[in-house]
């Protein structure tokens, strides 16, 4: 598995974990692998040292830092925010949205994108940009939560300053809170908007993560245990695991 650094883990959460919680993630979850290991994975199984290699709406690299520039040929990354010019784990970075990327198209034998497109105002556009900027044969892999999930379904329907609220209280800073569409995560959301841009999905994963936003207490993190181990057992609701983690494949090359 990659080695990655995930700033925003439950374990650094100091003050805002509920009585018993620590003890319960300890018996069940004594080996956890977060759907960020997952994703990191996935993405390096496609690199070499040939590969050029683009992060799509980097940011800063606060909340996720790898180690792959050094073993690939080049590793840019792009993001609307300048906190890009912050991002260690880039050899370069450019301020851009996603809709209009800086880039000639066929340049990147792989896109990666982690937790952005429950973000994008306009999917089809961005899918398009990444289709255009990718070389043939070239790899997109992206995560992002399930537009069905609980946690995802609550979040559609309450403001946003409650989003900042939870943010602050798991510990994330209020600008680090961006507002979410959820208009690119579903299976067939992500189907449809591959195959307008001439993708093609190659692999789709889902799966439910720890209950991360139910550790204020112990009862709550218990149920959260239950509805996990119930979604992750049956492949016939694996539309309302947390997480969503797409592998789509620019023909030819």
């Amino acid at each position: 598995m990659t080695s990655i650094s995930v700033n925003s883990s439950p374990e650094r959460l100091k003050g805002h974990v509920g009585a018993g919680v620590a003890r319960a993630i300890a018996r069940f979850y004594p080996n956890y692998i977060s759907e960020t290991a997952v994703f990191a994975d996935c993405v390096s199984r496609c690199l070499n040292e040939d590969s050029v290699v683009l992060d799509a709406g980097c940011g800063s690299g606060a909340f996720f830092t790898y180690s792959w520039k050094d073993r690939v040929r080049f590793l840019a990354g792009c993001d609307a925010s300048s906190g890009v010019s912050r991002n260690v784990s880039l050899g370069a970075g450019a301020v851009a949205n996603l809709t209009n990327l800086p880039f000639a198209g066929s340049s990147f034998d792989v896109i990666f994108s982690r937790y952005v497109l429950e973000h994008l105002d306009a999917p089809t556009i961005v899918f398009a940009e990444f289709a255009r900027v990718l070389k043939p044969g070239g790899k997109l892999i992206v995560l992002t939560p399930s537009k069905y999930h609980y946690v995802s379904m609550l979040g559609r329907l309450s403001p946003h300053w409650i989003h900042e609220l939870v943010g602050k209280v798991r510990g994330n800073r209020a600008h680090d809170i961006f507002p979410t569409r959820f208009r690119a995560n579903s299976k067939a959301d992500i189907a449809s908007l591959a195959k307008r841009a001439g993708l093609v999905v190659s692999d789709y994963i889902t799966m439910e993560a720890r209950p991360n936003y139910l550790m204020w207490s112990l009862p709550s993190f218990l149920l959260g245990l239950l509805y996990e181990r119930a979604v992750n057992r049956f492949d016939l609701v694996d539309g309302l695991r947390s997480s969503v983690i797409a592998v789509l494949e620019r023909p030819g090359g």
